[in-house]
């Protein structure tokens, strides 16, 4: 049985893709139809994914509307109260489901994508009773003092998008900035939740040394200790959800490495905070406070390195692939994607006092065709 099932039109295969192998990365078990093995009957496979589903993602668009297996598919998720559509260009959402929001996935921007995942994810963990809590606290109020530092950071950074100013560069610049600064604004968010997340695995670790929580202390096989919440599942990775601390074993190539805040069937899913210790591994990086899937770092949040740098924005399969935002050391700034941790396709490149020194399309870290300013 499939946590999610996506509902949509051969047309919108590569966005259906996209959206799937998102959902996998935030830890859900994921169905649509190229899933499907040879020899299996269709219809009748279908019909019974979308029946056991948990979740029902519908990719609305002006081919798939028109489609009546995708309103059929679209029903049971409505009838069950699963429903989850999204819109992939500016077509009507049929009658029947004007209802329900819907998310816009028009152009399938990074943070969309992310966001409409992790709303399915929050919802299907929201209705397991007696297990992890939410895995996306984004609307969960903050304690302090990470309340108050969230909107002072906030308003240092709106502040310093009016003195890197884009009223000239080329258009095609401006939308990139515009999306790296969404991003850099939503990191900040995930930032200080992961922070809140880590007072919280501070909290159930200590109740697990104390011994007020039964099993809460698990030595692993592969030296490292986990300390925190145990819900009692079934299964030594099970146990491990909620919120917690994880520590690398002193002997392993990871070691010094620290892992605090949420869990999910023993991986550090939802928001926190991972340390980096120096070892064979790791040479220059500090930490990471942001949102994790599966023991990677995916969706947004900051990276900090040794030398003073950092980056906020957005994070898939565990690096930096999307729009952000690179401070660097010395006051430079650089706005756009990236891919695989190297600036690829639009950016700009600030100095300190807000000059444009480079702008155009970029490949691995490299400007290969300046786009001229207006």
């Amino acid at each position: 049985m499939a946590d999610v099932f996506v509902s949509y039109t051969r047309t919108d295969a590569v966005a259906a893709k996209v959206i799937a192998d998102a959902l996998s990365a935030h830890g859900l078990i994921v169905f649509y139809d190229a899933n499907i093995p040879t020899g299996d009957v269709w219809d009748e496979r279908i019909e019974h994914e979308a029946k056991s589903a948990k979740a029902i993602a519908v990719l609305w668009s002006k081919t798939s509307r028109t489609r009546e297996w995708v309103r059929n598919e679209a029903r049971v998720g409505k009838d069950k109260g699963i429903l989850f559509p999204a819109r992939l260009d500016d077509c009507e959402v049929p009658i029947e489901f004007t209802h329900i929001q819907t998310a816009n996935l028009i152009g399938m921007p990074t943070v969309a994508v992310t966001a409409f995942c992790d709303g399915i994810r929050k919802k299907l963990n929201d209705a397991q009773a007696g297990t992890a809590p939410s895995q996306n606290l984004r609307n969960e109020q903050l304690s302090p003092p990470w309340s108050n530092q969230l909107e002072e950071e906030l308003a240092r950074t709106r502040g310093a998008h009016c003195k890197f100013n884009t009223s000239k560069l080329h258009p095609e610049l401006v939308a990139a900035s515009e999306a790296a600064r969404r991003a850099e604004l939503s990191a900040i968010g995930a930032r200080y939740h992961a922070l809140h997340c880590y007072d919280r695995a501070e909290t159930s670790a200590k109740k697990a040394r104390a011994g007020d929580t039964k099993d809460g202390i698990i030595q692993l096989h592969d030296g490292d200790l986990f300390e925190g919440d145990n819900p009692g599942g079934r299964g030594l990775f099970l146990k491990m959800t909620g919120f917690g601390i994880r520590t690398t074993s002193a002997d392993g190539p990871h070691r010094g490495d620290r892992y605090v805040g949420q869990f999910l069937n023993g991986r550090a899913s939802g928001a926190g905070v991972y340390a980096y210790g120096r070892n064979a591994n790791n040479r220059n990086t500090l930490r990471y406070e942001g949102e994790f899937a599966l023991d990677k770092k995916s969706g947004v949040g900051f990276y900090f390195w040794r030398n003073g740098d950092r980056y906020a924005g957005t994070f898939a399969d565990d690096v930096v692939s999307g729009p952000g935002v690179h401070l660097f050391a010395d006051g430079r700034r650089q706005e756009g994607y990236a891919l695989d941790w190297f600036a690829d396709g639009h950016g700009i490149e600030w100095a300190a006092d807000g000059t444009v020194l480079r702008a155009g399309i970029w490949s691995r870290n490299r400007m290969i065709k300046p786009l001229t300013t207006t």
